[in-house]
């Protein structure tokens, strides 16, 4: 196998969707991330993908699958971003759900820092710069994102690229920023 990717496990999945899968990229709180390669549709090629298998546990809320579809396949239409991996599809209603996104050949930011330590300036300010452009397009395109942090980010030779995936937690930001709206003491008070 390719480092940084380990064998696909006897047990698990073999085929998530479209995507047959070919190697474990790493697993999180949401569920285990694949190497995958979808099948071509007409006018379209094969495309490496980073499929999510998310727990189903955590879309148990009909409410929560709608919002995290429309958003997948928002950003799938409107975010044009070189710094955010565009979004390939989802099945959240299915035994195993998943999600799916262009898969960017590179080096977690995660794993940079643990082996080399913090990074220059230099290089802060560029990773800033991409990710600041990442934010950017998604709300442009009015799509939400998950969370921002150093395993979602993966350092392509190109620049950063941030593996966004709509909010699984339950509660969509901005509800709790109009919450925390509501809750802001006046300045008449």
């Amino acid at each position: 196998m390719i480092e940084g990717i380990a064998r696909l496990p006897e047990a698990g999945p073999q085929r998530l969707g479209p995507f047959r899968l070919f190697g474990v990229l790493g697993s999180g709180r949401t569920g285990t991330v694949y190497l995958g390669r979808g099948t071509a549709r007409r006018g379209t090629r094969k495309r490496i993908a980073a499929v999510r298998a998310v727990r189903p546990e955590l879309l148990r809320d009909r409410q929560l699958r709608a919002l995290v579809r429309q958003e997948t396949h928002r950003g799938a239409d409107a975010v044009g971003s070189p710094f955010v991996a565009e979004a390939l599809g989802c099945e959240l209603d299915s035994e195993q759900p998943w999600l799916a996104g262009a898969f960017a050949p590179g080096l977690p930011l995660s794993a940079l820092v643990t082996s080399y330590g913090p990074l220059p300036e230099m290089s802060i300010r560029a990773l800033g710069g991409g990710l600041a452009r990442a934010l950017t397009a998604l709300h442009a395109a009015g799509t939400g994102h998950g969370d921002l942090h150093a395993g979602n980010v993966v350092l392509t030779r190109d620049g950063p690229r941030w593996w966004t995936r709509a909010r699984l937690s339950g509660v969509p930001p901005r509800s709790l920023t109009a919450q925390a709206t509501a809750r802001k003491p006046s300045a008449d008070r």
